[in-house]
């Protein structure tokens, strides 16, 4: 009898297991969507502030796929941004959804110099906003709030 209760009760733990596995599986797949959503967007302002300078033949902008695998999130693509002006091109490549602190992360940087890379990141505030702010390294305390004239700076100062 006391066989029968530990393999009713394994079976019961296995069941509530897959159960919230599943669940969790349904959410994480949420999140990873807007993740990708979250960035397309802001991608989408990047080319609308860029418009100008695209009109005039200076830079040209380009998104391009790249694979990413995140644990919980799995594996997935996600769009880099290149900003090529000349010769010079400056890259946003997302990092991860999954970062301490923030909603995720988008490394900046000048192509060939990604050590150097400055960070977007992307928070929250307790009333649910969504925000992207521009830090110049992981560490740096509170970021600057990233909008026109902050990717101006940007890329003024990368390029």
């Amino acid at each position: 009898m006391n066989l029968w209760r530990m393999l009713m009760g394994l079976q019961e733990k296995l069941k509530t297991l897959a159960e919230r596995a599943a669940e969790e599986k349904v959410v994480w797949s949420g999140r990873k969507s807007e993740w990708i959503s979250a960035v397309g967007r802001l991608y989408d302002d990047i080319e609308l502030w860029l418009k100008p300078w695209r009109e005039q033949g200076y830079l040209t902008v380009a998104r391009a796929p790249i694979p990413k695998s995140e644990e919980p999130l799995g594996d997935y693509d996600i769009d880099a941004l290149e900003v090529c002006a000349g010769d010079e091109t400056v890259v946003f490549e997302p990092f991860g959804r999954n970062v301490i602190g923030a909603l995720g992360r988008i490394d900046v940087y000048r192509r060939g110099f990604k050590s150097d890379a400055q960070f977007l990141i992307r928070l929250a505030n307790d009333e649910g906003e969504v925000r992207w702010e521009l830090r110049k390294s992981k560490f740096s305390g509170p970021g600057i709030p990233f909008d026109k004239n902050c990717l101006e700076r940007l890329l003024d100062e990368l390029l």
